[in-house]
């Protein structure tokens, strides 16, 4: 699971495919959908390197759709590998379907304010159920 590549992505080269699945909102102000994090990555430009470094071919399809949420895969990859990112629109800092501290804030401890919450998917449950497909070799 992950949220976007934090080194360069010449430094990304697995030595086999990874299935790769990632959950992001939107409005996370901590690692910024569409804004370059130090490494110069965003979230798609992470979900197209880890496409590509997967082997996969031709485009995502929407495998999840639900009010704000949706799910893009790439499942044609090499080594059976999937890589998948879910966006939630306006989502922050969060896990999709998790228990928040209030309607504005995700739960965290002594109210740290990581935004907006969604319940539109369960993060918990759709990344078992991604993961749970694969093994180590």
């Amino acid at each position: 699971m992950s949220s976007s590549l934090t080194i360069a992505g010449s430094e990304c080269n697995p030595s086999r495919p990874v299935p790769v699945f990632l959950i992001n909102g939107t409005a996370d102000q901590l690692v910024r959908y569409s804004i370059p994090n130090l490494a110069g990555m965003t979230v798609p430009s992470s979900f197209q390197l880890f496409a590509g470094r997967n082997g996969c071919n031709g485009n995502p399809t929407t495998t999840f759709q639900k009010g704000k949420a949706s799910c893009q895969t790439y499942g044609n990859c090499a080594g059976g590998a999937e890589t998948t990112l879910c966006t939630v629109e306006g989502m922050g800092h969060c896990m999709p379907g998790m228990r928040t501290e209030s309607p504005t804030n995700c739960l965290t401890k002594n109210f740290v304010p990581l935004g907006m919450p969604n319940d539109d998917m369960d993060g918990i449950e759709q990344s078992a159920a991604f993961l749970i497909r694969y093994s180590l070799p």
